[in-house]
């Protein structure tokens, strides 16, 4: 992405683009992504006002196969409630920056530099493998369900109306 991205800015610099116009469309396609927040922090959980998600605070520091994890979440309680799951890969983006490093998410959220599941299962491969985020540098990357990661659960979220 990097690379193709650099090449669009020098074919708009060689075409005699404005400068100004340049500099818009690199902010615009380049800009680091940050996590959504701000953030309202709780004993055992962490509500993220942008998006309405209340994710739980901290991991358990246990590593779970992906059927596991789905298992965790739907059983958890955290401050009085039970409507916990395991988050999709666009709410599991959704707490990334990437202008961090070793974790790549806000300080506000206290996390591991590791692999965390998602819901999400990879579409041609939905019997084995499932979309995980290492929170190291918050790439995402699909792995065997079989395999044992962290997980943070998530509730709420806003919806459309």
């Amino acid at each position: 992405m990097q690379i193709e991205n650099t090449r669009l800015f020098l074919r708009m610099l060689a075409g005699g683009m404005s400068f100004s116009l340049i500099l818009f469309t690199f902010i615009f396609f380049c800009s680091l992504a940050h996590a959504i927040g701000p953030y309202t922090t709780g004993s055992k959980t962490i509500v993220d006002k942008g998006t309405g998600l209340e994710w739980q605070r901290s991991d358990d520091a246990t590593l779970y196969s992906w059927e596991d994890a789905l298992g965790y979440c739907e059983n958890i309680s955290l401050d009085g409630k039970i409507d916990w799951r395991l988050p999709n890969i666009r709410e599991l983006k959704s707490i990334l920056d990437y202008s961090r490093y070793y974790p790549a998410v806000d300080s506000a959220i206290p996390c591991r530099s590791s692999t965390y599941w998602s819901s999400t299962t990879v579409a041609d491969d939905t019997h084995l493998s499932a979309w995980s985020i290492f929170f190291g540098n918050g790439d995402d990357i699909w792995k065997l369900k079989s395999d044992s990661f962290h997980v943070r659960c998530v509730r709420g979220g806003f919806t459309a109306q």
